[in-house]
């Protein structure tokens, strides 16, 4: 017998909890990325290669016993190592700076490189991982970095996973929470390891502290609320369409317009303020006297080089420092001039007295989702701050640069995070002191130390080393500093960063770098990644400092560590 189909459907959509109804539940929790590369890498694994070493290879003298138990923990070390540098993508830039794509590929040609030397040692303590690691680390997978900070941690996490030690010592990678890679060469034995690892990803496994976890979670959680508000401005009304949404962005560019700060003046500067070793001094750029150009055979004026000239009167030298000054007042006021006239044109269109251009449109979209407009970071210093954070650390960037433009002498610390261009204050600080010494600034470089506070407040003057600059308004990413012990630790659970204490740089000629310290980066922002430069270094880096540490330098590589000079909250 058949039954008529209804036309008309029918949907209901209950709000009420029923704890009578019947119901299933499903819940597909899903591998870890470790877990999962170690499974594909061993799925690709053919057992003929597990047992490659099961006798004597023809042409090959000795006793080989224990080579096949070896080979299989090499083979499977090798594996751990993909799936690790594979893993660490997921921690964002405490992982690896740029995001490298290590492919198949990569460990294939690695352990073909280990198969064709391991079997040409009769004995596994002959064996000599040294070279491999060279060639893996620096041909194999480092030659797809163009990271030279990620290339350092690459070759550590090789010298971690696949050594001597993890073959033939017991409790080798037991400090990282495993238990020792098997020897039994089967496929089987390998797969129930991997199912032993743990189902969540933990930042120990990759060589990261716990606190990572803490801070993927927040970068996904804002990247999300980011998509959200994003998505929701798209369905809102445009900005001519007026309403609420508009009116509250206005007064928030009217607020931003309120307090943006008058251009920075350019005063001559005293004798005082920028005064040479040998008691001459500056003229600032743009204020120098004519000179006769012989070339053109014709006077020009020097502006915007920095360089200086002398008369009778007033004998000076070029002043690295005033140039560098000179240079940050003319990026802080384009960018003052430009947000003014920017907000002042959204102002006229949100009224309606000019029409809305895209870009307008889309910096008021910007506007009411706290995000810096394009035009603003396109001629601004790299940050990651939302709007409202923003302009509040650009308000006290220029407010620092204007105490120092209008002071007699330069301050006792100064705020590195603040200048649009940090390196250009370091060079300035060693051309300076090549001058003074005549040294060629190529063979000076900087010695550290570490100060007892982190307010710049608390230096005095009458303290302070001749020639050191002192810098303050730094973050330590991976770590903390130890005030008791005067060295870089572990972090406190829960926390992301923290603010590091003032810093004093001392020029001098180039120093060692010692064993003990660990070399430490300092990037502008914390997603560190940037455009690679002519120097080889991103335009996110800005140099290198030597910390003391009393544990081994590996462990703050792997960590991540590094200095920051802007963070995002």
């Amino acid at each position: 017998m058949s039954v008529p189909v209804s036309r008309v459907s029918f949907s209901w959509l209950s709000v009420f909890i029923f704890y009578f109804f019947a119901s299933s539940n499903l819940l597909r929790v899903s591998d870890s990325v470790l877990r999962a590369n170690l499974k594909r890498s061993i799925m690709n694994t053919m057992q003929e290669d597990l047992d490659l070493f099961g006798r004597a290879p023809e042409g090959v003298p000795g006793d080989v016993s224990g080579k096949a138990d070896a080979w299989t923990r090499i083979r499977f070390a090798l594996q751990f190592f993909h799936a690790v540098v594979q893993g660490r993508r997921t921690f964002g830039a405490l992982g690896w700076n740029v995001g490298h794509h290590f492919t198949d590929s990569d460990l294939d040609a690695s352990l073909v490189l280990f198969k064709t030397l391991f079997r040409l040692q009769e004995k596994v303590e002959d064996f000599d991982f040294l070279p491999l690691q060279y060639l893996v680390g620096n041909i194999n997978y480092g030659g797809c970095i163009t990271d030279e900070w990620d290339r350092r941690c690459l070759t550590n996490l090789l010298s971690l996973y696949v050594s001597p030690e993890v073959v033939l010592e017991e409790d080798a990678l037991s400090h990282l929470g495993l238990q020792r890679i098997p020897y039994a060469g089967s496929l089987e034995a390998l797969n129930q390891y991997v199912e032993t690892l743990p189902v969540e990803d933990k930042p120990e496994l990759f060589g990261l502290h716990p606190n990572a976890t803490l801070r993927l979670h927040q970068e996904r959680g804002a990247s999300l609320i980011q998509t959200v508000l994003t998505i929701a401005s798209r369905e809102n009304a445009t900005v001519s369409a007026g309403g609420a949404r508009e009116d509250q962005t206005l007064q928030f560019a009217l607020l931003m317009k309120q307090k943006l700060p008058p251009v920075l003046k350019w005063r001559p500067v005293s004798a005082e303020t920028f005064e040479t070793p040998n008691g001459e001094r500056p003229i600032p750029p743009g204020m120098a006297a004519p000179r006769r150009d012989h070339r053109r055979g014709k006077s020009s004026r020097l502006s915007g080089a920095g360089e200086l000239v002398s008369d009778s009167e007033h004998p000076v030298k070029p002043e690295s420092m005033a140039v560098f000054l000179f240079q940050e007042t003319e990026r802080f006021n384009a960018l003052i001039n430009l947000v003014g006239e920017t907000l002042q044109q959204l102002e006229l269109a949100v009224k309606g007295l000019i029409s809305i251009t895209g870009e307008l449109d889309e910096m008021h979209t910007c506007i009411s989702n706290n995000q810096v407009p394009p035009q603003w970071t396109a001629q601004a210093y790299p940050s990651l701050k939302p709007l409202g954070s923003w302009f509040e650390d650009f308000l006290q960037r220029v407010a620092a640069l204007r105490r120092w433009t209008e002071s007699e002498k330069p301050p006792v610390a100064f705020w590195l995070s603040g200048f649009f261009f940090p390196q250009g204050f370091l060079t300035a600080v060693l051309q300076n002191y090549a001058r003074k010494v005549s040294a060629p600034i190529d063979a000076l470089g900087f010695t550290f130390h570490v100060m007892s506070t982190c307010k710049p407040e608390e230096l005095v003057e009458e303290d302070t080393l001749e020639d050191s600059c002192y810098v303050y308004g730094l973050y330590i990413d991976g770590a903390r500093w130890n005030y008791h012990r005067e060295v870089i630790d572990d972090q406190l659970p829960g926390a992301t960063h923290d603010v590091f204490p003032v810093i004093q740089f001392q020029p001098g000629v180039r120093p060692a770098v010692l064993d003990a310290d660990y070399t430490c980066p300092v990037y502008k922002t914390m997603r560190r990644a940037g455009v690679l430069s002519s120097t080889g270094h991103s335009t996110n880096f800005i140099t290198a400092i030597d910390l003391p540490t009393d544990q081994h330098p590996s462990k703050w590589i792997l960590r991540g560590t590094a200095l920051i000079c802007s963070v995002e909250d």
